[in-house]
């Protein structure tokens, strides 16, 4: 009976033994086909761009790329390896301009690397081009650094998968399923898109739909009740008497803009329209709202008088600098004893804007703005002609259900000038509270 129990042992031993060798074996054969080799996947790319080979094997189709200019012999050394996203990057942007040709300036691929990739530095240098080239075609697309970052992480040299590989091979000629950039190379996104999306002429992937979902300041005021029960908008379309692209203009109309009564000429005498406008001042723009808009909300009363850096954000970003200094300097005087006697400490850790949200009313240019904030010391919070909290030239800056040390999402607009500063702060924090209005 014993020796019975023993070899049964024996044999589940073998059983399980054995079972493992199998299971161990299907996954080895599992993640073998999970991948494919470089060489495989230029067969593929071949075979969607109809180029055929002498014969089946991934060599003889390697060879017909490097004749048709696919890749070239010095492209890979080892085609056996599994193919990486940057691989796969440098044979689809070569398959793309043997399709279509290079549409790209080197303007564009420079500010892709300094700025739009995270992990570029995992990349050689003689790779880093090929594949800025394959995120500003569509090809790769990354992940999100984050709300209001204006670059994302790809992991570039990971492996891809076969399923993957396939999906970005079909980009090639349906170009719906490639990603889109704006002109600095930031990702545009297509789906999942605020209400008021139709207003802007594209819709950044990192920024949330909350930046956008709130109303332009003109809009509540063509709602308001005019004549005979209907909107003071819809009276007047009636008339004729205010159109979009005349009194004002969303984001996604700017360029249409033509109001007889703006003017804008440039230093060589050129008369330009408000795009031309916007394109000439905006690396201009771009600086003076991150210094004004950094200091502003970055504010300790203690510090504040002797405060240079902060100074010179407020003042030289300004239009009152060059046409009242001796108006600025006295309001900037009148806030910092404001804010002493406020004991005002406010802190941000990041603000974000893009071209996409300047609009245009009878005010002027305007730019909507986010900025993460908290207020971490103020003696009162009430509406007041001169805020003792961020520093602005609009009257009654209007912060609302203020708690102390809170971090705030901070919505905001702010006048853009023709000659490249900035006029006004529109610091009213709770247009994002504002149910969106139907248009």
């Amino acid at each position: 009976m014993k020796i019975v129990k023993k070899d049964y042992r024996i044999v589940l031993l073998c059983i399980i033994l054995l079972l493992s060798l199998v299971f161990e074996k299907t996954l080895v054969v599992q993640a073998s086909t999970n991948y494919i080799t470089r060489g495989y996947f230029i067969k593929l790319v071949c075979q969607e761009l109809g180029i055929k080979a002498k014969g089946t094997t991934n060599k003889a189709y390697i060879d017909s790329a490097i004749e048709n200019g696919i890749i070239t012999k010095k492209t890979f050394t080892n085609y056996d390896l599994n193919v990486s996203k940057v691989d796969a990057a440098i044979i689809l942007v070569y398959a793309h301009e043997y399709l279509y040709g290079n549409t790209l300036s080197e303007e564009l691929i420079k500010t892709i690397i300094e700025k739009r990739i995270t992990d570029i530095e995992k990349l050689s240098e003689n790779c880093r081009f090929p594949f800025a080239k394959a995120y500003a075609y569509g090809y790769m697309k990354g992940s999100s650094d984050g709300n209001y970052t204006t670059s994302r992480t790809f992991k570039p040299t990971e492996k891809i998968s076969k399923s993957t590989a396939v999906g970005l091979i079909k980009m090639l000629k349906d170009e719906r399923k490639r990603g889109k950039i704006t002109e600095d190379g930031q990702l545009i996104r297509t789906t999942n898109l605020p209400k008021f999306a139709k207003f802007y002429s594209y819709i950044l992937a990192s920024y949330p739909n909350a930046f956008y979902d709130w109303e332009f300041q003109f809009m509540k005021y063509y709602q308001t009740k005019y004549k005979d029960g209907k909107s003071y908008l819809e009276y007047f379309y009636q008339t004729g008497e205010i159109k979009d692209g005349i009194d004002y203009a969303f984001p996604a109309t700017v360029e249409k803009y033509h109001n007889k009564s703006f003017r804008f000429i440039l230093p060589d005498g050129t008369k330009e329209n408000l795009t031309g406008m916007i394109e000439y001042n905006w690396l201009t723009w771009e600086k003076n709202l991150k210094e004004y808009l950094w200091n502003v909300f970055n504010v300790d009363y203690h510090t504040l008088e002797k405060n240079k850096e902060w100074y010179d954000a407020v003042t030289k970003t300004n239009s009152y600098y060059e046409s009242n200094k001796v108006y600025l300097d006295n309001y900037i005087k009148e806030y910092i004893s404001l804010a002493k006697e406020n004991k005002t400490i406010i802190e941000c850790d990041k603000i974000a804007f893009d071209k996409s949200g300047i609009y245009e009313n009878l005010y002027g240019t305007n730019i909507r703005v986010y900025v993460h904030y908290r207020i971490k010391s103020s003696l009162s919070n009430e509406q007041v002609l001169l805020s003792p909290l961020a520093f602005t030239f609009t009257r009654y800056p209007d912060y609302r259900n203020v708690k102390l040390n809170e971090w705030r999402n901070g919505y905001f607009d702010i006048v853009l000038l023709p000659n490249g500063l900035i006029s006004q702060a529109l610091f009213i924090d709770y247009y994002h509270d504002i149910n969106v209005l139907e248009w």
